[in-house]
This record gives C-alpha cells, sequence and structure tokens, in this order.
C-alpha cells in the first residue's frame, strides 16, 4: 500500500509540472473533491504553483498507515524542493481496492510545517497528561 502510495507522490508531482490540476482533482478522492468545488481547488494549485514554482526534488519524512472506518489510509510527509524554495508536503490517501486515492494534500513553507508539528507535539503531551 505505501510503495502504491508513494508511486501516486511521484505522479502528483509530475502532474504539478504540467499543469494538469484539473486532472489531479478529478482522480482524487470523493473526500478530497467534497471538500471545496473543483475550480477554488485547481485554483489554490495554480497560486502554490506560481509561489513554489516547478517541482525539483523531495526526500520522504515519515510515512503512517491507519484505518478508518476499515478503510486503510496513508500518510506520507516530504521535504520537497521546488524551484523557488523548500516546502513541506503531507499526503493523504485512502485505498479504493488497490489504488490509493489523494484524500488530504497540504503544501506548507518549512516555518509553517514546524509550528504546526509543535502544536501536534504539544496536544498529544496534554492528551498523554490527562489519560
Amino acid at each position: 500500500m505505501t510503495q502504491a502510495a508513494e508511486q501516486e507522490v511521484k505522479r502528483f508531482h509530475e502532474r504539478w509540472n504540467e499543469g494538469e490540476f484539473t486532472g489531479i482533482y478529478n482522480d482524487a478522492h470523493m473526500r478530497f473533491r467534497s471538500v471545496q468545488p473543483a475550480n477554488v481547488t485547481i485554483g489554490a494549485f495554480q497560486r502554490g504553483k506560481r509561489n513554489f514554482g516547478p517541482f525539483k526534488s523531495t526526500r520522504k519524512r515519515s510515512s503512517e498507515v491507519t484505518q478508518d472506518k476499515g478503510e486503510p489510509v496513508i500518510v506520507l510527509k516530504y521535504d520537497s524542493a521546488y524551484e523557488h524554495g523548500a516546502a513541506v508536503e503531507r499526503f493523504g490517501f485512502r485505498m479504493s481496492g488497490n489504488t490509493p486515492l489523494l484524500a488530504d494534500y497540504e503544501l506548507l513553507s518549512p516555518q509553517s510545517a514546524a509550528k504546526e508539528e509543535a502544536m501536534e507535539k504539544e496536544q498529544q503531551a496534554r492528551a498523554a497528561k490527562s489519560r
């Protein structure tokens, strides 16, 4: 499963560089498509590409496989390099048969990602104390 999701990340970056944002949206999991209309999501991708530029390379930070209502969920995080700078990407996939479909995507600056991760650790620490 994780290997198939990693291939989808590679495909996502190829489509990013080609500007195939409609294809990314149309092929995504219904959960991804239900968050906002296609034109809003595609517009966000276009703005992201204007800000970050073409994709150059990536290095996987982490991977996690969980279950949600019996459906496998794969979360992959990457340190990515774009023409205009570094980014942290988080991909969430849900399995449809043997095919991972994009269900969540975040493109963050390294600073924003560090803040988000610090908040997550703080929440986890609070939850552990309350047990």
